[in-house]
């Protein structure tokens, strides 16, 4: 379904991210708590998910960290189908933030260094 993110991944995107100001022992903690949602899978069910770990996912969304998506299943051709919502670890950018590291430390972030240099042609 996704490519497979490790916690060292998770973390290194975490800690590397241009928007988000984290120190090692927050980013820890936040990849600790996504990797407590995805586990092995890489996604998770959101009807599955308590209303903070929802509120968790949201917000990481707004970062690109993880994003959503809908399926509808059919079960019989009498019936409505099924909308499944299910978040899914955004392994492109999570692997993109590990290896680049977007943000200088001593001066917090900068958005422009995010921008690929194609868009300000």
């Amino acid at each position: 379904m996704s490519l497979i993110i490790t916690f060292s991944e998770i973390f290194r995107a975490l800690l590397n991210h241009p928007e988000l100001d984290f120190d090692e022992n927050t980013a820890f903690e936040e990849a600790k708590k996504l990797v407590s949602i995805f586990g092995l899978e890489g996604y998770a069910v959101d009807n599955m998910l308590c209303t903070h770990e929802r509120q968790l996912l949201e917000a990481y969304q707004k970062f690109g960290i993880v994003k959503s998506h809908r399926k509808e299943i059919s079960l019989g051709k009498k019936t409505k189908p099924w909308t499944i919502f299910y978040w899914i670890l955004n392994g492109e950018y999570i692997r993109y933030l590990t290896n680049n590291h977007l943000r200088d430390r001593k001066s917090g972030g900068d958005i422009y260094s995010v921008v690929p240099e194609s868009l300000w042609e």
